[in-house]
């Protein structure tokens, strides 16, 4: 038998179990409760409108439809109604399975497609002007009183190095603790989307970076921040903190591309395929959760990605070339 439940009580129970049963992260739960509560607005518009109340289990194909609609004429990209059309199927699915246990499912998104998305493959920037802006960025920056630019220039070096020589993704690094790299192995503990943990290698180049600031970061830091990449506060870097510093590098590039976060996560994917040609190495690094199948059949174990990686990685094979040089000297 159904329980009667309002959609309001049914979202905020879903973000609940989201958080305590799922142990999601505080950034995807944000996600689900801005997308349903979008979603609720939208409704509670449309009862005031209709002299009608709409609860969890009168929602039908038309309400979402009007809302996709609503969505399309504000001019909300595709990408993003697609996320908010994926985060009420998810609500719906929870509200089947504690709430109508022996009765017949209720899907108001089925029959409901959201707008087709031109595919668009992202620009990638060639593998010698990644090298000149990690070069530029090396010189001090303009922008900050002396005493601040050692150390914002050491920070966003090491931001830099790694979105590109791990391929991170902007939560991912953000998320990252001192804890998360062990400098010795040159390894760094990863938690990707959906909790799900990988360890990667890190290169001499990102190794070194992390290491320069490390040193100065304890003069910034509160006492008790336990985040890699902290702001002028001592608190952790916010993602949006982040996406700033790396288009401040943007500078460096021709044309005046925008450098963000994920454009270097491509890079570092462009490249290492380029490379290597090794795509199922690429995908294991970038944490892709559509590996699931192929895992049913192979297997990469850390050595074969790690060897992977320095052999074929710009940064990788640069740190090597200097390595033998100086010993040659």
């Amino acid at each position: 038998m159904a329980q009667d439940i309002t959609l309001e009580q049914c979202c905020a129970r879903f973000v609940d179990h989201l958080r305590q049963v799922r142990r999601s992260s505080a950034h995807t739960v944000d996600g689900y409760r801005r997308d349903l509560t979008q979603f609720a607005n939208h409704l509670q518009q449309l009862s005031a409108r209709n002299g009608e109340e709409i609860n969890v289990a009168d929602v039908d194909t038309k309400h979402v439809r009007s809302f996709i609609s609503q969505l399309r004429v504000a001019g909300i990209a595709t990408r993003s109604i697609h996320r908010k059309l994926s985060s009420l199927r998810a609500l719906y699915r929870y509200y089947n399975e504690f709430y109508r246990q022996g009765l017949a499912a209720i899907d108001p998104c089925s029959g409901v497609t959201a707008p087709r998305a031109a595919r668009k493959l992202p620009t990638v920037i060639d593998a010698d002007a990644v090298a000149v802006l990690f070069d530029q960025h090396e010189k001090p920056q303009a922008g900050h009183n002396k005493a601040d630019k050692v150390w914002i220039n050491l920070r966003d070096l090491a931001i830099l190095e790694l979105l590109y020589g791990a391929g991170l993704r902007l939560a991912e690094l953000a998320a990252l603790d001192i804890s998360s790299i062990d400098y010795q192995r040159k390894e760094i503990a990863v938690t990707g989307k959906g909790n799900k943990q990988r360890v990667l290698p890190l290169g001499s180049k990102a190794n070194q970076a992390v290491l320069r600031w490390l040193k100065v970061r304890a003069a910034v830091a509160n006492q008790d921040e336990p985040a890699l990449f902290v702001a002028k506060t001592g608190n952790r870097l916010s993602h949006r903190a982040i996406q700033q510093r790396v288009a401040r590098a943007s500078h460096t590039l021709e044309h005046a591309q925008k450098l963000h976060p994920h454009l270097l996560r491509h890079c570092f994917a462009s490249h290492l395929l380029e490379s290597s040609g090794d795509l199922r190495a690429v995908q294991e690094l970038l944490g892709h959760a559509n590996l699931s199948t192929t895992q049913i059949y192979t297997h990469l174990d850390f050595q074969q990605l790690a060897s992977v990686y320095d052999e074929h990685h710009p940064r990788a094979q640069l740190s090597s070339r200097q390595s033998r040089s100086d010993n040659n000297n």
